[in-house]
């Protein structure tokens, strides 16, 4: 039996509540009554306890939530690795879920994709790994049927190590969910921390190693996916079709499309603004006063298949099982890049930077050779404090393009100035560093991803629907 059979026949007889959850939604429906101080558990949360607390919490006060794992007890694991995502907790609590159960093996190593949360554009891999080692690293590779790499996709990952449940998250642009994809993953084994040789303080981290400074993988493990067209058929299409004003610049609102596990505002660009769009500040809101905010996990936005530095498309958790008449796009801020300004100028020798973000200096640079290690300092209440401020490539003065091998970038701040690589970071400022390999040049050129970020006064409001 595989395990979408025995999911089907789980729910069946599961109809009735297990004894051991006797009352259980009945309990969580009266803590909420009484718990009206839990209505801001919503910020995210920075770890793995956290995450269990979160669902602790969010079992105990939200009853759809409740039933729902009481009803189906093998779910429990994945509900607690959606908690902290409204869309897709929402489509947990709605059975909106494709249980899987393939296992590969190699190398004392194993691999379960255990569920799919699937629609027309987006695809969500739970999946778990376990080891000789006590974690893991995973490095996954999608493909299409031909056995080429997908392209047209923007793909996250990350997750709980150990034993807990990791997610893989999958944005399709203009093209729909196929009917199957093939999942290759490359599992590497972590190095563990002992009490010999602790962790290394922040700020003085070594350079993270790239894919292909890896090695070996442990194991590299394939899985086939099909989907059930019963899910990725779903999604509706909102003509929009006006223009609005954000921050004196013109932008279309082409549509709203509107999935089971995310929600995407469609923009165009008027040629004649002075600044790309980068990033929205924004929600969604019903006729009954519900917001569905911005993807605060996950992916938020996605650029321009053109080429151009303009983000068109901007996402927002979903409105999808609320079944609202009327919804409103409200906007309250807006990122940045000005145009003429996409790259901050750094004189190598001098120590002097021109075209930083409003939010950024340089802190310093230290030179080894051919090779400069450049350090910022990026200030930590502002709107953009914990977004990186550069791409990955820079250009030297005959124009040549180089990539960013390895970064490192830490939204953490203190109230009083400190020293990191031997450079002052100011209080109240987190910091990134970086080096510029095989540079002999006395400046070079930083690839920017914004420049600034206006706060709006009033909100603009888009009627949906």
């Amino acid at each position: 039996m595989d395990r979408m059979e025995e999911y089907s026949t789980l729910c069946r007889e599961l109809e009735h509540t297990p004894s051991a959850l006797e009352g259980t939604a009945e309990r969580a429906e009266a803590r909420y009554r009484r718990a009206r101080w839990g209505r801001g558990l919503g910020a995210p949360l920075g770890s793995a306890a956290a995450a269990c607390l979160a669902f602790v919490l969010l079992v105990n006060l939200s009853v759809p939530f409740a039933r729902a794992c009481g009803k189906l007890p093998v779910l429990r694991d994945l509900a607690a690795a959606v908690a902290l995502s409204p869309s897709l907790k929402a489509a947990v609590e709605h059975d909106f879920v494709q249980p899987v159960g393939q296992t590969r093996e190699a190398n004392g190593v194993s691999m379960t994709v255990e569920y799919l949360i699937v629609d027309q554009k987006q695809l969500n891999i739970y999946y778990t790994v376990k080891g000789e080692m006590e974690n893991y690293e995973d490095l996954p590779r999608l493909l299409d049927e031909a056995g080429d790499e997908l392209s047209g996709v923007a793909v996250s990952w990350g997750g709980a190590m150990d034993e807990g449940m990791r997610h893989i998250a999958v944005d399709f642009e203009e093209r729909k969910m196929p009917d199957r994809l093939t999942l290759e993953c490359s599992l590497y084994p972590l190095e563990q921390e002992t009490a010999d040789a602790p962790a290394a303080p922040v700020g003085e981290a070594e350079d993270p190693e790239f894919p292909e400074e890896r090695g070996t993988p442990a194991a590299v493990l394939t899985f086939e996916l099909r989907f059930d067209p019963q899910f990725t058929t779903q999604g509706q299409v909102v003509e929009v079709g006006r223009w609005m004003e954000v921050d004196g610049q013109r932008l279309y609102v082409d549509r709203v499309e509107i999935y089971p596990t995310h929600v995407r505002l469609q923009l165009q660009d008027d040629p004649e603004n002075t600044a790309w769009l980068k990033g929205l500040d924004f929600y969604l809101e019903d006729e009954n006063g519900t917001r569905y905010e911005k993807i605060s996990n996950g992916i938020t936005a996605t650029g321009d298949p053109e080429g151009t530095p303009f983000y068109p498309s901007h996402r927002l958790e979903s409105s999808y099982f609320g079944d609202a008449e009327h919804l409103t796009v409200c906007i309250t801020g807006a990122e940045w890049l000005d145009k003429g300004g996409e790259y901050a100028r750094i004189d190598l020798k001098n120590s002097t930077a021109e075209g930083l973000p409003e939010n950024v200096r340089l802190a310093g640079v230290r030179r080894t050779g051919d090779d400069v290690r450049l350090v910022f300092a990026q200030r930590g209440d502002h709107p953009l404090g914990t977004t990186n401020f550069h791409l990955s490539s820079w250009r030297d003065p005959e124009g040549g393009e180089h990539d960013i091998r390895s970064s490192s970038f830490s939204t953490a701040w203190a109230e009083e100035d400190r020293e990191i690589q031997g450079f002052t970071i100011p209080a109240g400022y987190g910091c990134c560093w970086f080096t510029l390999e095989d540079c002999p040049w006395d400046t070079a050129e930083l690839e920017l991803a914004y420049t600034r970020f206006a706060q709006l006064d009033e909100p603009v409001e888009v009627p949906v629907k």
